[in-house]
């Protein structure tokens, strides 16, 4: 969770009001993050060189009076320009590029949990053809119901809670990556046309 500006400085206003990170900030003034910290909590001061290269943002505030910083409204700006094509097709590259090791990986987890359930299913008749007494084992029943507790044991953890939790944020990162990229594709095809390979190029929507 992102850290609340200070209200009520110079500094902490023109950062409300631009969006901007103390390193922003630090960067447009010339000094160090850890000043622009210090000066938001009154530990510190700049002197008048530096309020001087604040002047330019602060001149934007709205004027004194109790005036809020407008908060960015939730609706979408109009009036932008149209995206940059090579912009779009570098992003739809990486969408690609970060989709493909999440297939896999669900695609080894769908297997994983295949296997985890057909041992549940086969787990009862399993246990029932061991002997009722551990002590009367020979030796490789020894071995084997060793062997079957920790085989049960490595199961069960494919099919807990976590791994569960786990495999469902791989579901929505890769439903989101499909998302934009769809969105993307659009872009382009409305900016550029559908003649660009990547407005058209395969991207298989998850099966999950």
């Amino acid at each position: 969770m992102a850290r609340r500006i200070p209200s009520g400085t110079p500094l902490a206003r023109v950062r409300a009001y631009f969006g901007l990170t103390q390193d922003d900030l630090a960067q447009y003034l010339g000094v160090t993050r850890a000043a622009v910290s210090h000066a938001e909590t009154r530990r510190h001061d700049f002197g008048t060189t530096v309020w001087l290269r604040l002047l330019p943002l602060a001149g934007q505030l709205p004027l004194a009076g109790g005036a809020a910083v407008p908060e960015v409204p939730d609706q979408p700006a109009t009036g932008l320009p149209a995206p940059v094509a090579a912009l779009i097709r570098h992003r739809l590259l990486d969408c690609q590029r970060e989709a493909r090791p999440l297939r896999r990986s669900l695609e080894g987890r769908d297997k994983a949990y295949q296997y985890a359930q057909r041992w549940q299913q086969a787990l009862p008749d399993l246990q029932a053809a061991l002997l009722p007494d551990p002590a009367a084992d020979s030796r490789w029943q020894k071995r084997q119901r060793g062997w079957l507790a920790r085989h049960t044991a490595d199961m069960a953890d494919v099919l807990d809670a976590v791994a569960s939790t786990e495999y469902r944020l791989l579901q929505l990162r890769l439903r989101l990556l499909e998302a934009e990229v769809a969105e993307l594709q659009a872009w382009l095809a409305n900016t550029h046309g559908t003649n660009d390979p990547l407005v058209t190029a395969d991207f298989p929507a998850s099966s999950i």
